[in-house]
């Protein structure tokens, strides 16, 4: 599939997590971005039941707002942020004094259009978990003020 630039199908997706989630017995475990769609989250259910779902919902703004100020060092894959980690010279990375360089889809139109789809897709994922009652939710603009809720309620169900 990927040598043809196919997406792999739901069932060989979830037949391979499933099956590595199952070598894990009664150990605990934490899936990001997957499942991406309800027919996945569906068969991954029947296969390796999720007992707990947590959203962190964060608004697009502030993810674009991060993003966009995001240049990498394309031959050693450093990354500074503008705001958070600029470089010692601007446009110029720390150790090699190389340009730094933007990718096309960390401009803001791009990054839009990507969560766009993002939402689009995984809100009847959302939907899916919610009327299981597995799903909570986490709002929020920084991960060191969301952190403490999330960590709170996973603690208070384990």
């Amino acid at each position: 599939y990927i040598d043809k630039g196919d997406l792999v199908p739901d069932n060989v997706m979830v037949g391979l997590i499933a099956s590595e989630l199952k070598k894990l017995g009664d150990s605990s475990w934490l899936l990001d971005g997957f499942p991406r769609t309800q027919p996945q989250a569906e068969a991954l259910q029947a296969e390796t039941p999720v007992n707990v779902v947590v959203n962190l919902d964060v608004p697009f703004d502030t993810i674009i707002d991060r993003i966009k100020d995001r240049w990498i060092h394309p031959g050693s894959g450093r990354v500074y942020n503008l705001i958070f980690n600029p470089p010692k010279v601007p446009g110029k990375d720390d150790e090699t004094g190389e340009d730094l360089i933007q990718r096309d889809d960390d401009k803001p139109e791009s990054v839009r259009n990507r969560l766009e789809v993002f939402k689009a897709n995984t809100a009847p994922v959302l939907d899916y978990y919610r009327a299981q009652g597995i799903l909570k939710d986490f709002a929020g603009t920084e991960s060191k003020k969301i952190w403490p809720h999330v960590e709170a309620y996973l603690k208070s169900i384990v």
